[in-house]
């Protein structure tokens, strides 16, 4: 479809596209779509991007058009929500990008407040707190609005900020100008490769601990699935990020902190499913290696939890069994 780029008639401030990659939500693209039409900051365009869905998914979003001209509905072959995200972004006409997923809900004020840090506290990147559905009704609230800048940016992602695309907003001219795309080979965690390029080029990074965004967790996803083996594409986020640390030992220490609980559930996963690919193998060794290299650099409490749920997912036994040290 062909459409001109929005105005802001209200004067209200930029226009914000929100990208909503959908894939047979049918049962919940309404309330999420219901979250994002009530939003305090009015000048938003609703890009709904059907990766192929067999339900009745679109006729809900066609519903919501009926009422509402800023949703825009695509549909297209199922290719995955990376490329859906992509084609969203290709056909952006905002200013600043948000992305929300079909099945999730957001805070009446989740655009108003990321607009708000990217725009009046001139931040290059905008986050928010997020939760569960379950915990969503029992709001955080603000604190003072917190600034990272240097090494902590990219860092960021294993603190208050986290991995995820769904609780920040981007300036478009900086995903365009850095020809920044998710990537469409890889099916797990592809948003901390898509935030790890985007925050390699910031300066700054605002965030407001207020939870305005809320997440379903549904069986079956790429990241619940035990037979997946797609998940191991995770390795790939890893290597990433590795590089990324040459030279910078503070971010270095994040890094292995947050891959390390990634790496045991790799070998647990591994161990499930019963393989016998030794290259594998030892890639999950060399990721479990790196990131255990200075336990020095972790507090007692995570030390701790390590050594619990390394147990419990019997990693420690297996390995022992299998001789790999």
């Amino acid at each position: 479809m062909t459409r001109t780029a929005a105005q802001d008639p209200s004067g209200t401030g930029p226009l914000a596209t929100v990208i909503v990659p959908v894939h047979n939500v049918e049962s919940y693209i309404t309330e999420c779509l219901d979250s994002l039409l009530r939003q305090t900051y009015p000048n938003i365009e609703v890009l709904v991007v059907d990766d192929g869905s067999t339900d009745d998914t679109a006729s809900a979003v066609h519903s919501a058009m009926s009422h509402d001209a800023r949703v825009h509905l695509f549909r297209n072959k199922n290719r995955g929500v990376s490329y859906s995200r992509n084609f969203g972004i290709d056909r952006a006409q905002g200013a600043y990008l948000l992305f929300v997923d079909g099945d999730d809900v957001v805070a009446p004020d989740f655009v108003e407040v990321l607009v708000e840090i990217l725009d009046s506290a001139r931040c290059d990147s905008a986050v928010v707190g997020f939760s569960d559905l379950a915990a969503f009704g029992h709001r955080v609230a603000d604190q003072e609005l917190k600034r990272f800048t240097g090494e902590d940016v990219v860092a960021s992602l294993f603190g208050d900020c986290h991995g995820i695309v769904c609780n920040k907003a981007y300036r478009a001219e900086m995903i365009r100008a850095g020809r920044i795309r998710f990537n469409e080979g890889i099916s797990q965690s592809e948003d901390m490769l898509f935030n790890l390029d985007y925050l390699s080029r910031c300066e700054s990074v605002g965030y407001r601990s207020g939870v305005r965004y809320g997440y379903r967790q549904r069986s079956g996803s790429a990241t619940n699935d035990l037979d997946n083996l797609r998940w191991f594409d995770v390795l790939h986020v890893f290597d990433e990020f590795v590089l990324q640390c040459e030279g910078h030992s503070h971010l270095s220490a994040h890094v292995r902190r947050g891959f390390l609980p990634i790496a045991y559930e790799g070998l647990y996963r591994y161990r499930l499913l019963g393989a016998e690919d030794l290259a594998l193998l030892q890639r999950l060794e060399q990721m479990r290696r790196w990131c255990e290299y200075t336990p020095s650099e972790f507090s007692l409490a995570f030390r701790i939890k390590m050594f619990v749920f390394r147990h419990f997912t019997g990693v420690v036994m297996w390995r022992r069994q299998r001789r790999v040290l």
